[in-house]
C-alpha cells in the first residue's frame, strides 16, 4: 500500500472518530437541539455564530471562558429582529433563555475578547432550543413505555 493511500486512510479515520466524538446532540428535528461547542478565541478578536430557532421553541444559550487570560469575556445575542437582547458585559460567563421564540428565525450569538490584547481565551458554548409541547409529548411517551416494559418484566420473573 503506498503512503499517500496509508495517509488518505488515516485522515479519514482520524475525521470519523471526531464525528463520532463530537458534544453535539440532535433529537428528533421536530423536537429540537442541543450543541455544545469549545471555542478558541484570539486575542483581541470576536467569535460569532448563528442558530436558527424554530417559531414558538424554548431557546437557552449559556457561555463560559474555561482558561486564558483573566478568565473573562464579552458575550452578547441579538434577536432575529435585530434586538440586542443580551449586551456584552465583560464576564466570566452569561446565559439567556426565551421561553417562546416569536417568531424564530436565526440568532446571532457573539463571544467578544477584543479587550484583552495579548491573552487568547477557551471558551464552552451550550445552545439549547426544543418546542415544548412536542418534548413534553416525547416524555409522556418514554414514561408511558417504560411502564410497559415494567409490566412486561413483571411478568416474566418467577
Amino acid at each position: 500500500m503506498a503512503n499517500a493511500d496509508r495517509w488518505l486512510i488515516a485522515f479519514l479515520l482520524a475525521c470519523f472518530i471526531i464525528l463520532c466524538c463530537s458534544e453535539t446532540y440532535t433529537f428528533d428535528q421536530n423536537i429540537g437541539v442541543a450543541y455544545e461547542f469549545k471555542i478558541h478565541v484570539d486575542a483581541g478578536k470576536e467569535e460569532c455564530f448563528s442558530q436558527y430557532v424554530h417559531p414558538g421553541s424554548t431557546f437557552y444559550v449559556a457561555f463560559q471562558v474555561m482558561r486564558g487570560g483573566d478568565g473573562m469575556a464579552g458575550f452578547a445575542v441579538r434577536h432575529p429582529s435585530g434586538q440586542l437582547v443580551l449586551p456584552y458585559f465583560w464576564k466570566p460567563s452569561a446565559e439567556y433563555e426565551e421561553q417562546s421564540a416569536d417568531p424564530g428565525g436565526y440568532y446571532h450569538l457573539c463571544i467578544d475578547n477584543s479587550l484583552s490584547r495579548f491573552a487568547s481565551k477557551l471558551v464552552s458554548m451550550y445552545v439549547n432550543s426544543f418546542k415544548r409541547d412536542k418534548w413534553e409529548d416525547y416524555i409522556k411517551e418514554l414514561e408511558e413505555t417504560d411502564v410497559t416494559v415494567a409490566n412486561f418484566t413483571n411478568i416474566l420473573q418467577p
